[in-house]
């Protein structure tokens, strides 16, 4: 990976870090990959550094890795040691470079050591969400496996919808209706993706490039049926078409949209569920009263 690669990562990692409940965890379980590259990290450093004329001779990994005070006598010593090449420069590129080595050490110094990012980690949390509930999450992050991360990440909008139909729930409000359209995108490996009911809803497969069959335009008819009677009266249901139950305590499902479609319950991964969980606790005292 090179330096730049590198920079532009770290620079995404220190924003999402304010993303607490969600990327935690991945946070975390990077730090090991990282720490095996620092050296080549340093070195390219060095390299760029003496393109601008600068001298990174204080550079010592195992230094200023070790305590904040070593990183901030590395920053000093840095300084102190290209002084007369940065005030002989325009301001903009002197206070740039100082700038770039200060940012570039503060980020290999959190990404050095487990430990010590996990416990930067904490404070942020425990000013958010309390020391008790902080010291839980922590906990809970450290049992997550990769695989629990990795479906966290990357399937979210089951989550937003479950937090929707259990606000409605907690308020005592008109119960939602949840989908998930599991039909496939014939003919290329696009999938089941974000938008793709779009085409059926709206009867405009045959606007599409795809090749579609007679069973996509009877879910497409079916579908169309659904929205325009939930737009109508507020229920999808209709004559002739498969039963599709609200989202109540009793019954948590949602509809599957398929060829044949079906009523089923779909699992939050871990990481989410924590997440509903804690939202639910936390504004609890602000559901309407039943």
């Amino acid at each position: 990976m090179g330096l730049s690669n590198f920079l532009a990562f770290i620079t995404v990692i220190l924003f999402l870090v304010f993303l607490l409940l969600m990327l935690v965890p991945q946070l975390i379980e990077s730090v090991a990959t990282f720490a095996g590259n620092l050296d080549g990290y340093v070195a390219s450093l060095r390299a760029m550094l003496e393109k601008l004329g600068l001298s990174a001779t204080v550079l010592d990994l195992d230094r200023f890795i070790s305590s904040s005070e070593a990183l901030i006598d590395t920053i000093t010593a840095f300084i102190k040691e290209n002084l007369s090449v940065i005030l002989s420069t325009s301001v903009g590129v002197g206070k740039g470079a100082v700038q770039f080595f200060i940012a570039f050490l503060l980020s290999i110094y959190l990404l050095g050591d487990k430990n010590r990012l996990k416990n930067g980690v904490k404070q942020l949390i425990t000013a958010a969400v309390g020391g008790k509930k902080a010291e839980d999450f922590i906990r809970y992050c450290d049992s997550l496996t990769d695989t629990d991360i990795s479906v966290a990440m990357t399937d979210s909008n089951i989550y937003r919808a479950r937090m929707f139909a259990e606000t409605q729930l907690h308020n005592h409000m008109t119960p939602a209706y949840l989908y998930c359209n599991i039909r496939r995108a014939p003919g290329d490996f696009e999938g089941a993706y974000h938008g793709f009911e779009h085409l059926y809803v709206f009867q405009t497969l045959d606007r599409d490039w795809r090749k579609y069959t007679g069973s996509d335009y009877d879910l497409s008819n079916m579908m169309a049926e659904y929205w325009a009677n939930f737009v109508k009266h507020g229920d999808p249901n209709g004559p002739e078409l498969p039963a599709w139950t609200p989202y109540t305590e009793g019954s948590k499902k949602t509809m599957m949209l398929d060829v044949s479609p079906w009523m089923g319950e779909r699992r939050l991964p871990k990481l989410q569920q924590y997440k509903l969980d804690y939202y639910l606790d936390k504004y609890k005292d602000g559901f309407r009263e039943g």
